[in-house]
């Protein structure tokens, strides 16, 4: 199976219960899978100039919209059997709000998933 097939996961979560979904479903159950989300809505595009990352009061963050967004993304996964999971986000805040909406276990930070949208190049 193809990692395309995986991320065909994030287009299904509102699926009608077609058995492609049901076996991604099944895949990400057992472990065969994972699923691959950038964060909920945070308007805007990239961070403010200056930004810390320790601090999120200097970047772009989840509205309410997304904070709602990340709930319903924890309901669905709970309701498709997915309780408990390890979860790993990117150090940035709106990732980090995102993950814990989600209320499935302990958010990891990991700093290979930070962007690299202000250095591209290093990408």
């Amino acid at each position: 199976m193809s990692i395309f097939r995986y991320c065909l996961v994030v287009l299904l979560l509102t699926s009608s219960g077609a058995a492609l979904a049901d076996s991604l479903w099944d895949d990400l159950r057992e472990g065969r899978a994972m699923m691959i989300l950038r964060h909920a809505s945070a308007p805007g595009i990239g961070d403010p100039a200056g930004f810390e990352l320790d601090n999120c009061a200097t970047q772009r963050n989840l509205n309410d919209l997304g904070r709602e967004e990340a709930r319903r993304w924890g309901d669905a996964l709970r309701a498709q059997g997915l309780g408990a999971a390890t979860v790993y986000a990117s150090r940035w805040c709106r990732a980090q709000e995102t993950a814990e909406g989600f209320r499935l276990g302990r958010v990891q930070p990991q700093a290979e998933l930070d962007s690299f949208f202000q250095s591209r190049g290093t990408a």
